[in-house]
C-alpha cells in the first residue's frame, strides 16, 4: 500500500464503496465473519460441519446429532424470549408452537410422516433425547459457562416435557435438573 501512495498520492484520496457491499453485489455470501463465493450455501455448510463436530466429540450417529442440534436451536429460541415468558404471565398462547415451528399445516393428520424435506421433525429428533447418550451430549452442548444458557435450557424443558414421548421424558426432566444445578452453581458466590 505505501508503495501504490508512493506512486500515486491521490490512488487513496477518493472513498470507494464499502467492501461488503461490493461483495453481496457480485454474489457472495456474508455471514457474520464468514464470506462464500455464490453459488455455496453456507448455512448448509455450517450445519453439516456442526452435526459432524457432535458426531466426533460424542461418538453419536447423524440424527443423534440432529436431536442435539435441535434442542440448542430451541433452547436459543427460548433465551431470545426468556425475559418475556419470565416477566410473568405464563407462557403465552401458541409459544410452544412457535418454538418448534409448528403451523396449522404441519400438524399431524392420521400418520404423521416420520421427516419432513429430509430432516426430522422436532418432536421426533426430542424423542431421541430418550437414549442417554444423547441427553448428556444436549447438556454438555447447551450448558455454556453463562446462567443464561442454563435458564434457557430449564426453562425450555419446562415447556417441551408434555410434548415428548413418554422414553424422553426422564431424559428432559434430567436436562432441567442439569440446568437448575448449573443455574446454580454458576449464581453462588465462591
Amino acid at each position: 500500500m505505501a508503495s501504490a501512495i508512493a506512486v500515486d498520492a491521490t490512488s487513496f484520496a477518493e472513498p470507494l464503496p464499502p467492501l461488503g457491499g461490493l461483495l453481496e453485489h457480485g454474489g457472495f455470501t456474508i455471514q457474520g465473519d464468514y464470506l462464500c463465493p455464490p453459488g455455496v450455501d453456507l448455512r448448509a455448510q455450517r450445519s453439516a460441519a456442526r452435526r459432524q463436530r457432535i458426531v466426533a466429540v460424542h461418538g453419536l450417529a447423524a440424527d443423534e446429532a440432529e436431536a442435539v442440534i435441535v434442542l440448542a436451536d430451541l433452547v436459543s429460541k427460548t433465551r431470545a424470549r426468556q425475559d418475556s415468558l419470565l416477566g410473568g404471565g405464563g407462557v403465552p398462547d401458541g409459544l410452544v408452537d412457535a418454538l418448534i415451528g409448528v403451523t396449522e399445516s404441519d400438524e399431524p393428520g392420521p400418520v404423521a410422516p416420520a421427516r419432513r424435506s429430509g430432516r426430522p421433525t422436532v418432536r421426533s429428533a426430542l424423542d431421541r433425547l430418550a437414549v442417554p447418550e444423547v441427553a448428556e451430549a444436549a447438556a454438555v452442548e447447551v450448558l455454556g459457562l453463562r446462567v443464561v444458557d442454563a435458564l434457557a435450557l430449564e426453562l425450555t424443558a419446562e415447556l417441551l416435557e408434555p410434548m415428548v414421548s413418554r422414553q424422553a421424558r426422564p431424559a428432559v426432566r434430567w436436562l432441567r435438573a442439569k440446568a437448575q444445578e448449573r443455574a446454580v452453581g454458576c449464581s453462588t458466590p465462591r
